[in-house]
């Protein structure tokens, strides 16, 4: 149930909103310090005679202005062939008005025009194909502690619904409906004394648990690790995270955790670098 824009950005700019320190957001992971790019690169792994082998998948390199704020993204197939570009425009009060993703030759693919509330929440997504056609709006409204986010097409019609319940400025629940109003999965969240995302559980429409994610931190509050539990509360997944001395993640490595032969395997599937220029 994502938008048409953010679905695009995020099958080609992959990026875990774990980094971001959100429970559940469309915004890219902000590095900490004063990052002008960064590239990270994808690898799926792949055993051969018994010996790991990783191949690229993807390469994305993000570029930040003077003022910090993230001008574009530029992504790569495996042969390092540039596929796409996203450039984003923001206003005077630093808030994005706009995201344009054009293809290698600079032919427009899509674009979202952001609109805001007089207190900075956002107002509106509107997107638009090649054509510059209407192909999907985001209204959103807030009401107290809850947010909606109502999903319509170029059309009107209602497509899906999202809700999320904030305590303080942490989100503690987030609901995805259909757009008959039923539902299709729920996320609860819980945090720490710190304010760190320690569990995330999801849930079914039928009010079963789909699964759970428990987070571990280091002495200085940066993501070491994510551990996914299946419903029956059995490990199936770690995500292990490698960071530099700035607390940016250098390495994401995912492992699937199976019982095989009667002990439990570790098989790294994915592997996730990041190389920062400061």
């Amino acid at each position: 149930m994502k938008k048409i824009l953010f679905t695009a950005l995020l099958a080609l700019f992959t990026v875990s909103a774990v980094l971001a320190q959100g429970a559940k957001t469309d915004s890219a992971f902000k590095p900490k310090g004063r990052v002008s790019s960064y590239t990270q690169t994808d690898y799926s792994v792949t055993l051969k005679f018994g010996d790991p082998y990783r191949t690229v998948t993807a390469k994305n390199v993000h570029i930040f202005g003077a003022d910090g704020l993230e001008q574009e993204i530029n992504s790569y197939n495996s042969k390092n062939e540039l596929l796409s570009k996203a450039t984003f425009i923001y206003d005077v009060s630093r808030n994005l008005t706009e995201i344009s993703i054009a293809d290698a030759s600079g032919a427009l693919l899509t674009r979202t025009a952001f609109e805001y509330n007089t207190d900075g929440t956002v107002k509106s997504e509107s997107e638009y194909n090649s054509a510059a056609k209407l192909c999907g709006k985001t209204i959103y409204k807030y009401e107290g502690t809850k947010k909606t986010e109502s999903y319509y097409d170029g059309n009107g019609a209602l497509l899906s619904r999202i809700i999320t319940v904030m305590e303080g400025n942490l989100p503690v629940e987030v609901a995805d409906y259909y757009g008959d109003g039923s539902l299709s999965n729920k996320e609860v969240f819980s945090y720490d004394t710190n304010g760190r995302l320690n569990q995330t559980t999801v849930y079914k429409e039928d009010g079963t648990v789909s699964s759970k994610k428990i987070y571990r931190y280091d002495a200085n509050g940066v993501i070491t690790e994510l551990r996914t539990y299946d419903p029956q509360d059995v490990l199936i997944q770690r995500d292990v995270y490698k960071s530099d001395s700035n607390g940016n993640p250098v390495r994401i490595s995912v492992y699937e955790i199976s019982n095989k032969f009667g002990g439990t395997s570790n098989e790294l599937l994915t592997i996730t670098d990041f190389q920062y220029k400061y």
